[in-house]
């Protein structure tokens, strides 16, 4: 699947209704793991996937995928940020004291 393409709407678990975009905001907050975005959204803990999911399979195998390829981004951006923070910061001071 192309999960950049696919609308932030769509359901990804259509057992607990979690979306592209309550996976995406999991990564965001440091999901790396199937077992990570299950304790942050709920997904891939129902029972009826075969019922429910157009595919008729567990949804693990998306978010998977969705972990491999937004995962990257966004430690990327946290590292953007934590750069960009120090931007502009007085440089550190040394702890060491100058001759006089």
């Amino acid at each position: 699947m192309n999960w950049k393409d696919a609308p932030a709407s769509r359901l990804i678990c259509y057992c607990k209704d979690v979306t592209k975009e309550d996976i995406i905001v999991a990564i965001a907050n440091g999901a790396r793991s199937l077992e990570d975005v299950k304790r942050a959204t709920l997904a891939c803990t129902g029972k009826n996937c075969a019922a429910l999911n157009p595919s008729g399979t567990c949804c693990g195998k998306d978010i998977r995928e969705m972990i491999a390829y937004y995962a990257p981004l966004a430690e990327a951006m946290h590292r953007k940020n934590t750069r960009s923070d120090k931007v502009g910061a007085p440089p550190e001071r040394s702890a060491k004291k100058r001759p006089r």
